[in-house]
């Protein structure tokens, strides 16, 4: 009967090791998948600069950049890109390994910021019409429905396009192009903040996504050198076991 009762309790201790060790190690997977991470990538000269005979005084190494000249700087980031990096790089070095984590209900915001011409809406959007060149949105998208095409069951997959522009939220999805926008109520809930009548478009592939993409950016056209903020999200609905929406995935350009 002790015999017995120590083995019970050896077990019990084993099991709860055991328990503990799952635990630390989903902790640091998710401290893992929401830390922040910062990169910084540098454009090339356009043609403007290169008539003008500019020079690039910016050098990059693996985490820092460095600035050269009369106010000579250096700075540390996780990440560097130079001009040479392709978006197909920046999308499987900074996104590509957080899609899982967000398609299991982990939220992730991609933000661009830096002044204007610096190469934002290239990084986030990219060209629409040539996939050599798509932003970090449409490679997420795409890359969204291929791994869901994996996993057993079913899911849906809904957008929403949105830009603030001079402290007014424009829902991109129901503009029409040259027309004036009609702003957005913008409440504060204990869920935290939200935008009454947001639409939300469901999409199934990614060329739906680009769809979308595209009739958002005739409606900003008009306005493109004067945009703020233009956000990009994908929430995901399982069909599964749970009909909660989960915000996927919200990119912002600043």
């Amino acid at each position: 009967m002790a015999s017995s009762r120590a083995s019970d309790a050896v077990g019990k201790e084993v099991a709860r090791e055991s328990l503990m060790v799952k635990e630390a190690v989903k902790e640091a997977q998710t401290a893992e998948a929401s830390r922040v991470i910062v990169a910084a990538r540098v454009r090339p000269l356009n043609d403007r600069e290169k008539q003008a005979g500019a020079s690039s005084i910016i050098r990059c190494d693996a985490s820092t950049v460095h600035l050269s000249g009369e106010q000579a700087r250096t700075f540390r980031v996780d990440a560097t890109y130079d001009e040479q990096a392709t978006q197909q790089q920046l999308f499987d070095d900074l996104l590509s390994p957080r899609i899982n984590d967000v398609i299991a209900g982990i939220d992730s915001t991609v933000m661009a910021y830096g002044q204007t011409g610096s190469g934002k809406t290239h990084l986030v959007q990219g060209s629409l019409d040539k996939e050599e060149q798509f932003g970090l949105a449409p490679r997420a998208s795409q890359t969204i429905f291929e791994r869901l095409q994996s996993l057993d069951g079913s899911s849906e997959v809904y957008m929403s396009v949105l830009e603030v522009h001079r402290e007014n939220v424009i829902d991109l999805l129901v503009g029409t192009p040259g027309a004036a926008p009609q702003p957005l109520e913008v409440l504060d809930t204990p869920d935290g903040c939200i935008c009454k009548h947001l639409s939300e478009r469901r999409v199934s592939t990614g060329e739906e996504v680009l769809e979308q993409l595209r009739r958002a950016q005739a409606c900003i056209a008009i306005e493109l050198s004067s945009v703020h903020y233009t956000p990009f999200d994908d929430p995901l609905q399982s069909l599964d076991s749970t009909s909660s929406k989960l915000p996927l995935h919200s990119f912002w350009n600043t």
